[in-house]
């Protein structure tokens, strides 16, 4: 009999590799033409810019990566006609990234998919279920963000 943690591991490693999985697959099957690092991204810049934009500072950090990886990334997103960049009005100097009307609904598209996601899985469970569920993955979020800079 196998004990928690290694059940547990097993299915965190697993759940991991099955929803990048499923999500490749749906980005895939809607012929977006786009990875998953480069729909992340265009979440990236409507969570912190939504209409106004967001800088690559901003985006570096709402993502956890470099500012370089992040500006490579816009780079190819904004030759897929993605996002724009343009200089704030506040700053001539700041440059800031929004999305296009194609990268709204590439982003639109991503956010309905994990919002099915959710509705599936909630489907098959009682509220129990649900309550013991939230609160266990609340803890979990709450540990890998006490975490994550551990290893920097």
């Amino acid at each position: 009999m196998q004990t928690f943690e290694n059940s547990m591991e097993t299915l965190i490693v697993g759940i991991y590799r099955d929803l990048e999985l499923l999500e490749e697959r749906m980005l895939n099957a809607s012929k977006l033409n786009m990875g998953i690092a480069e729909i992340h991204t265009l979440s990236a810049v409507q969570a912190e810019g939504g209409e106004d934009g967001a800088t690559i500072s901003v985006l570096a950090e709402h993502m956890g990566i470099t500012m370089p990886s992040v500006t490579a990334m816009v780079n190819k997103l904004e030759a897929k006609g993605c996002v724009q960049r343009f200089k704030s009005p506040s700053d001539g100097r700041i440059v800031q990234v929004r999305l296009t009307e194609k990268g709204r609904r590439a982003e639109v598209a991503h956010r309905y998919f994990h919002r099915t996601l959710v509705r599936a899985v909630a489907a098959e469970l009682s509220e129990a279920e649900k309550d013991a569920l939230m609160s266990g993955v609340t803890k979990l979020d709450r540990f890998l963000k006490d975490n994550i800079n551990k290893y920097d």
